[in-house]
């Protein structure tokens, strides 16, 4: 039997492959930059996400949540996706609140 390294497994009739996967997740879309003022709730929509054997986990990055309000300020956001290999894809926005009279 041959044997060589990785985590997705193929087979024929006498051997056992398991063959790599060197390619990361691709984020399709990723939230826009937002501008808002404070009394404005912050929503976007989520990311869409693809990989060649699936994704493990989605993760976000950041201190506040989606269609919530934010305090004045500049803030980036985003999301890590990772599939079952350990590679990864970042998706980053940032989010500007303002104070109400202020023009944008």
């Amino acid at each position: 039997m041959q044997t060589c390294i990785s985590k997705v497994p193929t087979f024929d009739s006498q051997n056992i492959f398991y063959f790599a996967d060197v390619h990361p997740p691709k984020f399709i879309s990723c939230p826009s930059n937002i501008d808002v003022f404070t009394t404005e709730a912050v929503t976007w929509d989520m990311p869409k996400h693809v990989d060649n054997v699936g994704i493990n986990s989605l993760d976000f990055l950041g201190s506040h949540r989606n269609n919530t309000r934010f305090p004045v300020g500049s803030f980036l956001l985003g999301y890590i996706a990772r599939d079952y290999e350990g590679n990864v894809a970042v998706c980053q926005f940032k989010v500007s609140v303002w104070e109400e009279g202020i023009e944008l």
